[in-house]
């Protein structure tokens, strides 16, 4: 028997519409794309002194320009560090840390990528 989630959410844009938004797929991937939204949420207060609300989710990866790296360079150099996770776990079935395992680096890299869209997204409508 196959497993399939059925959910429709509403998504208030900053034009103050609410789109409602439906998705059908593997309840696997609704509940780590959920999982990933409370890990950003988060990281994003840690890496924001504290300020969750008004704090920059970016201004880590902003922070690459004050030594000469490109924005979108930085964050794919810490893509490429998980990546590295993963290729050893598959390499060698472990990894020595213990309390960051694969799935970890996982769902980092699909926070990662969201994150790189946004950069992106705000480049170009630059």
């Amino acid at each position: 028997m196959r497993t399939k989630a059925n959910v429709v959410v509403t998504w208030d844009s900053e034009e103050g519409e609410s789109t409602p938004i439906r998705f059908v797929g593997h309840p696997v991937v609704l509940r780590e794309f959920m999982k990933c939204m409370e890990i950003h949420t988060a990281k994003n207060f840690d890496y924001n002194g504290g300020d969750d609300i008004d704090g920059d989710p970016l201004s880590n990866f902003r922070g690459a320009k004050e030594i000469g790296i490109n924005e979108l360079t930085g964050l794919v150099l810490r893509m490429s560090d998980k990546f590295g996770r993963i290729k050893t776990y598959i390499k060698t079935g472990k990894l020595a840390v213990e309390n960051e395992g694969v799935d970890d680096a996982f769902r980092d890299l699909l926070i990662y990528s969201a994150l790189a869209l946004a950069l992106r997204s705000e480049s170009i409508s630059k």
